[in-house]
């Protein structure tokens, strides 16, 4: 293969492992769009706004989208199919939030078929190491160019997931039942599309 088509590799995993960022981080910015706006049931001046923010701004995924669901749960428990769907994404997200934990926390080895360095576009190696009473632990793994495609999808689905709750908090909060129960069904249509796979690999390392 050409280094020209290797060079052109390397720079889609780049691109991919940057989407994957993107894409998680769009999932966090809906949760933090959506607590204020269950707490105030969408009637939320500046100040409000601003007040929330203050709270939730610094927070890491998991424990925001902890606070999320516990706000869910307490102010729409008559929605209990809503309830149930949200435990399902919630899951899901955990999920995903292993994943970026082990990506955003690792070396990248752009081109890597195995341990021995041979190169192939469609492959990858990432490094994650880590020091631990027993000592320091240094862990290697290569991954799939196409699960990366896979990961971004479905974090793109997860993030529309979240849309559609939007939608149907304000639908409920309107009394437009009708709808309501439409974006419902839309968003167990959308789960059931969602992969739960923790990350997969074609090799490890330890050390």
């Amino acid at each position: 293969m050409s280094d020209s088509k290797f060079i052109e590799g390397f720079e889609i995993q780049k691109k991919l492992i940057g989407e994957f960022v993107i894409y998680f981080e769009d999932v966090n910015d809906w949760i933090r769009f959506l607590i204020p706006k269950i707490i105030l049931k969408f009637e939320i001046n500046n100040k409000q706004q601003n007040n929330i923010d203050c709270l939730t701004s610094q927070l890491t995924s998991e424990p925001l989208k902890a606070k999320f669901d516990s706000l869910l749960a307490d102010n729409f428990e008559h929605i209990k199919d809503l309830t149930k769907l949200n435990k399902s994404l919630s899951t899901k997200m955990t999920t995903f939030q292993e994943i970026r934990n082990t990506i955003l926390h690792s070396s990248f080895r752009l081109g890597w078929e195995n341990f021995n360095g041979e190169l192939n576009i469609q492959t990858l190696s990432i490094r994650n190491s880590k020091s631990t009473k027993k000592g320091f632990e240094k862990r290697a793994m290569i991954i799939s160019t196409e699960k990366l495609k896979q990961y971004n999808l479905e974090l793109k689905k997860i993030s529309h997931c979240y849309n559609l709750i939007t939608a149907i908090l304000e639908t409920d909060i309107r009394e437009i039942y009708n709808m309501r129960d439409l974006y419902l069904n839309n968003l167990k249509m959308e789960l059931n599309q969602i992969s739960t796979s923790k990350l997969e690999y074609l090799d490890i390392k330890n050390n």
